[in-house]
């Protein structure tokens, strides 16, 4: 017990480092499974573009793309047309984008924090 009191902020930092290569090999090893995948562009101005976009958990995804930099969108199709798996492709790939820096997506950009 005392080795450990005496070592105890290298040991705090080992762990720490330790941790955080271990979630960098999970990204790392999560991207190569992926058909192909994009790393954010986070830009100081408003707006969101999101380009050949798809659903992670979908056995057949059909890419979407979006680009807000000029204006709102309305989404409206039938029943059972994708409208809500749409939305949640945009949530998900806006929150790999600010958490994994991995984006199932050609291309990402958005000012941080959007």
């Amino acid at each position: 017990m005392r080795l450990i009191q005496r070592n105890r902020e290298a040991l705090q930092k080992l762990f720490l480092t330790a941790g955080e290569v271990d979630a960098l090999l999970s990204v790392a090893s999560y991207r190569t499974s992926l058909d192909y995948f994009c790393e954010p562009e986070f830009a100081g101005e408003q707006g969101f573009e999101l380009e050949d976009a798809y659903h992670p958990l979908l056995a057949k995804p059909v890419p979407n793309s979006i680009d807000l930099s000029v204006r709102g969108i309305l989404i409206s199709g039938g029943s059972m047309s994708g409208k809500s798996t749409f939305l949640r492709t945009v949530g998900l790939n806006v929150l790999l984008a600010q958490s994994i820096v991995t984006c199932h997506a050609r291309v990402y950009k958005a000012c941080p924090g959007a």
